[in-house]
This record gives structure tokens, sequence and C-alpha cells, in this order.
């Protein structure tokens, strides 16, 4: 008899310890499983059946500059057709009022002077809900470059670099000008009067090798982009780049391609073409 009770207990006990190793188990799987999750996996091309590139699911096939509309910008460096459509809208008036310089850098207030202009052909308020930091670094830069930092951070599209500090003479980087772009479509309209599509970066597909290094607004911006057909257009899956290159400042020419193929999800029109 005693025999039989060290035996149940003994069958007890290792019952006891099955549930809970189980239970452990579980535990510690659950915040590996809920990290696995926050993005997919990039596309790296290595097998068209089972790892093809991907193509941008939701680029806007209507254009801004339809056809023709857009007349040669008449600059001595470039023929781009994207230079072309953003020369129309007035959000390009060149480096000189000859060349382009489309191998150049941006800098910050560029970038401000840039995305500001796009407020008007795409019904963007002019001011925003956001209260304008007062920034410290600013004073050297022309009226109009002001008026278009503080026209950005009233819409929340830029926040400075401090509290305090816009560093408008920085350059531009790729990764950064992603969030400018993300946060601009984020406020602005399509042609029908409808928010522009989000593309989550937890479901959102993308072949981009390089951008697990970003921040995780950056990845967003990136491959919100990426799917809105703006940092590839509408490229073929055999042709759709691998490399985003986050930290390389972004140039003249990358940018205007950029601004080109956003301004085709809003409103913005030739003149007297809806």
């Amino acid at each position: 008899l005693y025999g039989g009770k060290m035996l149940t207990n003994l069958k007890r006990r290792s019952a006891l310890l099955i549930t809970l190793a189980v239970v452990c188990a579980t535990v510690s799987l659950v915040p590996q499983t809920a990290g696995a999750a926050a993005s997919v996996v990039p596309n790296a091309g290595t097998s068209a059946a089972s790892d093809p590139h991907t193509v941008p699911s939701a680029p806007e096939h209507m254009k801004a500059c339809p056809g023709d509309s857009a007349s040669a910008a008449g600059f001595t460096d470039t023929t781009s057709t994207d230079v072309d459509c953003i020369k129309m809208f007035g959000i390009t008036t060149g480096k000189t009022a000859t060349t382009y310089d489309p191998t150049g850098t941006i800098s910050r207030q560029d970038m401000a002077r840039f995305i500001h202009r796009m407020f008007v052909p795409t019904g963007v308020a002019a001011a925003g809900a956001t209260a304008v930091p007062a920034f410290t670094d600013i004073a050297h830069v022309d009226a109009g470059g002001t008026a278009a930092i503080n026209a950005l951070a009233s819409h929340g599209i830029t926040l400075g670099t401090t509290a305090t500090t816009f560093s408008p003479d920085d350059n531009v980087t790729r990764e950064q000008m992603a969030m400018f772009l993300n946060r601009y479509a984020s406020i602005a309209k399509d042609h029908a009067g409808a928010a522009i599509a989000v593309i989550p970066a937890a479901t959102g597909e993308y072949n981009y090798s390089d951008i697990t290094s970003t921040s995780w607004e950056g990845m967003e911006s990136i491959i919100r982009l990426f799917n809105l057909g703006v940092t590839e257009g509408n490229c073929l899956a055999a042709a759709c780049g691998t490399t985003y290159r986050p930290s390389d400042n972004i140039t003249r020419a990358e940018m205007a391609s950029m601004l080109n193929s956003l301004l085709n999800h809003t409103n913005a029109r030739p003149a007297g073409v809806t």
C-alpha cells in the first residue's frame, strides 16, 4: 500500500512537471513568434517559382503629365521627362536658368522647397495643424525656403533634426526622402479625393535586401513607396531593383523620378485636364 501511494505521488509530480514544462515552452515561444511577424522577408529573386522578384502592387497608371503635355524643360544637362513634368508644375526651376544638375545632391532646405511647391497642384492646404518649432538654424535661409520649411513642419512632413534645429544645409538621404514623401502621401488625396493607398510594412512585398538597418518609419516608407511604384515605377519583375541604398544621398534626378511617380497618384493634372 505504501509503495502504491509513492507511485501515485510520483505520477502526480511527473504530470505536474510535464505541464509546467509545456507552459514554459509555450510562453518562451510567444515573444519570438510575435517578433518574427513584424515584417516580411524581401524577395531575393533566386527562383522564379518560389522566390520571384515582385512588382509594385499599387502603381498609378494615370499620369500627372499625360502624353506630351509637359513640354521640354529646356535644360542643357538633362532630357528627363520626369524633370519636364515637375518643371511644368513649377516644382523645379532648375539649378540655374539653363541647367538642372541631375547628379547633384539635395539639401534639406531644397527638399522643403520642392515638396512645398507640390501643395498647390495637388490641393494640399497651405498650412497644417502641427505647431511649428522655432528652428534656430535657418536665419540664413531665404524667405521662400523659410516658408517652405515652416509649411512642411505645420503638416508634420518634417520634424527637424532636433526640437530646435532643421539642419537646412545637410544633404537628404534616400531613406529620409522616402519618409518625407510618405508623410506627404499621407495627407495628399488621389484623383478621386480619397486617401492614397497605404501598404503596411508587415504585409507589403518588396525586393530590397538593404533596408533592414533603417529606422522602422524608414522601412515602412520605403515599402509603401515601392508598392505605389514611386521608387521603382512600373518595373517588370526581372528588372526590379534589389537594393534601395537608404544611406546614400539622393540625387536630383532620383528625386525628380520619385516626385513625378507620386504626382501620378494625386489629382495634379495639366490645365484643362481632369
